[in-house]
């Protein structure tokens, strides 16, 4: 028992302003804890079996990136409170890379006076691969000018299920999209893509004018299938490359 305990880290019930918490070590429990300010928020780069639970992170007059998880497995991220209220680039949960990790029943509120803020974003659209992701019963609402995202699924994700989510979509602009899965361009210029079957079960997703529910940008490399109730079916669709959906 006594090498268990060693062996376990905790971070709770903490304050902090202007500061951040990061981890690489593995069974980690960081719970309770406000922080507030300019700062990293909360950031595991290694290590198994992290738990961020019921933290509050704002960000008032200051971009940044709520909780960011680059490495390990068996993550879990839920009962947060996330909130920005920067200029642009503000980032609720950013998955960078790790997999088989859970993400439940946050509530993110990613709000700028400019542009590209986002409620969860999955891969880094480098060389990092995040996969195996469930991210189930969060909600997530962006507000500002373009390019807020709901959930933006990016570079090399794979394998995510994405189930029962509410997220709206907001901005005075275009391009503000509930789920978007995006195409990147690798160093030869060739089209590389999300290489995942992506499944989506009963999200609930507003989003605005001149603006996609769901947007499929990643031309014909991946099969994703979206299960508008579970008693009636499925539609799968793959990106044809043209802008249509086949």
């Amino acid at each position: 028992n006594l090498i268990k305990r060693s062996q376990y880290h905790q971070h709770y019930n903490n304050s902090i302003t202007n500061g951040s918490i990061s981890t690489d070590s593995s069974n980690v429990s960081i719970t309770d804890n406000t922080m507030e300010g300019k700062a990293l928020g909360i950031s595991v780069s290694a290590g198994d079996g992290v738990r961020i639970l019921r933290n509050t992170i704002k960000y008032n007059g200051w971009s940044g990136t709520g909780i960011t998880i680059s490495g390990g497995y068996y993550h879990q991220i839920r009962h947060n409170i996330l909130k920005t209220n920067g200029t642009s680039d503000n980032y609720g949960i950013s998955l960078q890379g790790g997999k088989v990790s859970e993400i439940q029943n946050n509530s993110i509120y990613t709000n700028g006076t400019g542009g590209t803020n986002i409620g969860i974003s999955v891969g880094d659209g480098l060389t990092a691969v995040a996969g195996n992701y469930t991210i189930y019963e969060n909600y997530i609402s962006t507000d500002g000018t373009s390019n807020n995202y709901g959930i933006r699924i990016h570079g090399d994700a794979l394998d995510n299920v994405i189930d029962n989510n509410v997220i709206i979509a907001g901005g005075t602009g275009s391009d503000n999209h509930g789920i978007f899965l995006v195409r990147i361009v690798d160093e030869g210029d060739n089209p590389t893509a999300v290489r995942n079957n992506t499944l989506f079960i009963n999200n609930n997703i507003t989003s605005r004018t001149f603006s996609y529910i769901i947007l499929d940008t990643v031309n014909g490399r991946s099969t994703h299938y979206l299960v508008y109730n579970n008693s009636f079916g499925e539609i799968k669709w793959l990106n044809n490359g043209s802008g249509g959906i086949s």
